[in-house]
């Protein structure tokens, strides 16, 4: 009797080693599986770019800084109606506010990408209400019964993807790479919007004082004719008189 049953533990304990150890086969193969990924990495492609320009001379390069915040920039013209404008402009203005609804949708496809790596528990409740009933009827007695059953149920599921070949990273690379142009976008319009608001604002500003400097003139050039003609008129009485005497 001892013998059978040290027989049969061993036999359990090969099976439990056996078991374990296709389990931890499963879960390395899982492991290595999910560091592959479907396509190469993005590299960016190499350009041949010539050392030098022959209009180089005089000229200095660029150095893009779109990630640099830009700030109030308007306000160094030092004009309070300039500042109402741009800050009306900043929250009403249709081409903006359509350029940050897309980044926010950009947004959200990031953050939707990055959950997609946990697993999703979906959890739903419901009820249900049934009857039954029996009756009998005759031309001297009726009679009926019935009965109502609430039934509840609960459904909970649990879902997991796993990224063996690398799609849910690629997918989220490729959001997070939209939302940073969709953000380069929003920046893009945001600055377009308000210079040209600022251009056409100091445009405004420069015919008003091209107008004043207009009236300005033509009340000179007024003045100087009432001038002339005061001058004109005072010669002639003047005159008058001499040629009366001669």
């Amino acid at each position: 009797t001892l013998s059978s049953s040290s027989a049969a533990s061993d036999v359990y304990k090969r099976q439990a080693m056996a078991r374990g150890s296709r389990a931890l086969s499963l879960g390395l193969c899982v492991l290595l599986l999910s560091a592959c990924a479907i396509g190469p990495d993005y590299q960016r492609p190499q350009v041949a770019e010539p050392v030098h320009y022959k209009e180089a001379e005089g000229w200095r390069q660029a150095n893009p800084s779109d990630a640099l915040a830009r700030g109030a920039w308007w306000e160094l013209y030092g004009d309070a109606q300039l500042n109402g404008l741009i800050d009306k402009l900043n929250s009403s203005n249709q081409s903006v506010a359509q350029a940050e609804a897309q980044f926010r949708q950009a947004r959200a496809l990031v953050r939707s990408s990055r959950g997609s790596f946990f697993p999703s528990v979906d959890l739903s409740a419901g009820k249900t209400r049934a009857s039954q009933g029996t009756g009998s009827s005759s031309s001297a007695l009726s009679s009926s019964s019935s009965g109502i059953r609430d039934t509840y149920n609960t459904q909970l599921g649990v879902s997991w993807e796993a990224d063996v070949w690398g799609k849910l990273r690629r997918d989220l690379e490729a959001n997070e790479a939209s939302a940073e142009a969709s953000f380069a976008d929003l920046a893009a319009m945001r600055l377009s919007q308000q210079s040209e608001l600022a251009q056409n604002y100091l445009q405004l500003r420069v015919i008003d004082e091209q107008k004043r400097l207009l009236e300005a003139t033509v009340a000179a050039y007024q003045r100087s004719l009432t001038m002339t003609q005061n001058q004109y008129l005072s010669l002639i009485h003047i005159s008058e008189p001499t040629r009366l005497l001669s």
